[in-house]
This record gives structure tokens, sequence and C-alpha cells, in this order.
């Protein structure tokens, strides 16, 4: 995992638009149009002096963190919208290539500020259970899925019980192919998984919350 890189919304929008990245879903703080000139130079103004532009040539380009961020979204296949505690916690947006993984959040420290973290696959989902307010996973091997009667998981997420909605999507698609449910039991801990209209279950452990990111729609990792 790199440092974190804070953007404000507007220096992110400014990159974003600059790069002409397409087809990921992103926070919607992000999707307004910028009508602010003066907004503008000053947000370029600050990626100068925070080096996040540097001098080439007679332009600028972006230093080397912010090429490894914004490579992640030229490549990104999916974006997982990631959703905790009944909306208690700030939604994320993880994005995810053949091997490197890019996490965004709002800060709690600002509403103008996006956190930026970029990360191996795996090492993004492991910092993704190691969330505050996720179960402790179980280290056990994989007990098989159950299938499941169908249940709506944006209610579901709401109940007392709920810890994690992740909502994936693909590239250039603007509604998820599949839904990630993670529900804390009194006996054991629960994982959802719903796509292709089924819903099937697990024990929440280390191996099935990866596979749950990882694997692709023929089921294979």
């Amino acid at each position: 995992m790199m440092k974190a890189i804070y953007l404000s919304v507007m220096e992110m929008k400014i990159l974003l638009y600059r790069r002409k990245i397409q087809g990921l879903i992103i926070f919607d703080e992000l999707n307004s149009k910028i009508d602010s000139q003066e907004e503008v130079k000053k947000a370029v103004e600050k990626l100068v002096f925070d080096k996040y532009l540097v001098p080439s040539d007679d332009a600028f380009t972006l230093n080397d963190e912010l090429k490894e961020v914004f490579d992640i979204l030229e490549k990104a296949r999916y974006t997982f919208r990631i959703r905790a505690m009944q909306d208690m916690e700030n939604a994320r947006c993880l994005y995810m290539t053949d091997n490197k993984s890019l996490l965004l959040n709002m800060d709690n420290r600002g509403t103008s500020l996006i956190r930026i973290e970029t990360f191996e696959n795996e090492d993004a989902i492991r910092f993704i259970m190691d969330s505050d307010y996720m179960p402790i996973a179980s280290k056990n091997g994989n007990d098989g899925y159950n299938e499941e009667e169908q249940f709506d998981f944006s209610k579901a997420f709401y109940e007392s019980d709920a810890r994690l909605l992740a909502e994936r999507y693909k590239r250039g698609e603007s509604k998820p192919d599949r839904e990630i449910l993670v529900k804390e039991g009194d006996i054991k801990d629960i994982i959802y998984i719903k796509e292709n209209e089924k819903i099937r279950s697990a024990l929440y452990n280390e191996e099935n919350f990866e596979k749950a990111f990882m694997e692709d729609n023929d089921g294979t990792c």
C-alpha cells in the first residue's frame, strides 16, 4: 500500500476530466459539472504546489504516485461500491485491475477531500476485512455454498446484523452484476452473494470473502 493521497473534490474532478476516465462508478460529488474557472485555477495551482503535477517539457504531467492511480483507473474492469453499517460509515469505491486495486473514500475530516490508496488486490480485500465494523473473519477453509431464497439485499443491509454491502459494476454498466452482503450472526457470520438472479451463502471467512471480490462471472478467480 502506498501512502494515502488526499485531493480535493475539484482537484480530482480536473484530473478525471483531463485523463478522460469513463465507464466507472464514482462518487456523486465527482459527477457534477465544472462551472467555476476560478476554482479550476486554484485547484491546478495547488496540484502544482503539492507536486502532484510536475514539469515535463513545455507542460505538466502527473507525478509517479498519481500515474499509478490513473493507470489503475484506466485499466479497471470493475468498480465495487462498498457501503457499511447501514450507511453510518462513508461509502468507498474500490477499482480492480488484474493485480492492482485503488480505494477511494470521502475523508472523515472534511467532505471536500478524497482519500486515495493503492494496493495489491489481495491486500485491498484484507484492508476492507480489517475495518472496525467488520466481524473477525474465520481462517477456516471453505465450507461450501448453499442456495438461498430470493431476498432484497438493499433492505437486508439496513437490518441491525448487516455489516457490509458491496455492489460490483462492470465498466460501462450502471447496474450491479453482483452484490455481496456480510451479516453477523450469534453462532457464525455469513456472506451472501447475489448474481444472475441467484443467491448463495457461505461461512464468512477469509477465503470466501476474497473469492467474492476476485472471481469472475464464470466462477473462476
